[in-house]
């Protein structure tokens, strides 16, 4: 359960920072991990209209109980119900950076 929270994480993580690339200002994504990474992909996608979706997702306290060391962890540290919700939002994630999510079949 600890390394897929943690591969979630990843995964949202890879979501904000590709649409804060797609900005094209030049400006590379902060070199950060979640949720130190929501005050950088704040400040760079508040203002602007495009990218108004995932900015709202940011606005919240998503990922607050999320750290990149949980993958060290004794099996246990994150529960099923943290799982869900941080699958969740990264599917929101990923859709507010516009990348297709294929489902396995």
């Amino acid at each position: 359960m600890d390394n897929a929270g943690h591969l979630i994480g990843f995964s949202a993580e890879c979501a904000i920072k590709h649409r804060i690339n797609s900005l094209g200002s030049g400006e590379s994504s902060p070199a950060q991990h979640l949720p130190d990474i929501l005050v950088a992909a704040r400040e760079r996608l508040g203002g602007r209209a495009n990218y108004s979706s995932m900015f709202s997702l940011l606005k919240g306290g998503i990922f607050a109980d999320w750290a990149v060391d949980h993958r060290y962890s004794a099996t246990g540290k994150v529960s099923q119900e943290q799982i869900a919700v941080w699958f969740c939002i990264t599917k929101r994630l990923l859709a507010a950076a516009n990348i297709r999510v294929r489902s396995a079949t």
